[in-house]
């Protein structure tokens, strides 16, 4: 996160964020995330499955998170923003970038 002003969030007390020889220091000072609440059974994924493949059956453990009908990756990405910004005061960020996978 970049703040106005060229400088970076920091819990110093001066908020002194340059390293030696005066450059300001880059890097990552925030991050968020977002995973759906919707949850799929690994055991339901393995059953429909196991016709192909009988050995997939014994990896039906647990579950995992999916997209409800109405998440797509911009929803998920203003939920995880606003994770990232939890605690920030909005009109001093100069910059927020995003990462998918």
């Amino acid at each position: 996160m970049v703040l106005r002003g060229g400088k970076i969030r920091d819990d110093r007390p001066d908020g002194d964020m340059t390293r030696r020889g005066g450059h300001p220091m880059i890097g990552v000072t925030s991050f968020g995330s977002y995973i759906p609440r919707l949850r799929l059974s690994r055991k339901a994924i393995a059953e429909s499955n196991g016709w192909m493949e009988p050995s997939l059956l014994s990896l039906g453990k647990g579950e995992r998170s999916m997209c409800n009908w109405d998440e797509d990756a911009v929803t998920m990405a203003v939920d995880a923003a606003r994770d990232c910004l939890a605690g920030v005061d909005r009109s001093s960020v100069e910059g927020l970038y995003l990462a998918s996978t």
